[in-house]
């Protein structure tokens, strides 16, 4: 019997959306924005938007 592991590898270049969680390339990124001197990588337009409305909530 053989044992597989097909689970998707990180890839190493990769970056947590902070505002739904989704690891994210920072290459394909949808879009990035800078907080307190750190670059954040998103999933979406929409969790960008979300954390520019407050991103001291999701900076931690």
């Amino acid at each position: 019997m053989t044992v597989t592991n097909d689970e998707p590898k990180e890839d190493l270049m990769a970056a947590k959306d902070p505002v739904c969680g989704m690891n994210v390339d920072e290459a394909a990124a949808a879009a990035t924005a800078e907080f307190e001197s750190r670059v954040f990588y998103f999933c979406s337009q929409a969790c960008t938007e979300t954390f520019e409305a407050d991103p001291a909530a999701y900076a931690g």
